[in-house]
């Protein structure tokens, strides 16, 4: 894991930033998915992501909308 105050791995820290705004993404699209599942879903997306597509925020939202989409009939 990273430091202390965070639970993200490592890797993930330089886009804390965008993971958190993800994640904000994601539980607004599905209110239902508890917050733990959320931020397993979004360090799994960061990880496929490249380090260039982790910054831009259009990639993210593209990602994450169909990631709900996906997850929604799960619920």
């Amino acid at each position: 894991m990273g430091d202390k105050k965070s639970l993200l791995p490592a890797e993930l820290l330089p886009w804390r930033r965008e993971l958190n705004w993800g994640a904000r993404r994601l539980h607004r699209r599905l209110p239902q998915l508890p917050r733990e599942l959320v931020r397993v879903h979004l360090i799994r997306l960061f990880r496929e992501l490249s380090p260039c597509e982790r910054g831009d925020l259009n990639t993210i939202a593209e990602r994450v909308d169909a990631l709900a989409e996906a997850l929604e009939p799960t619920l």
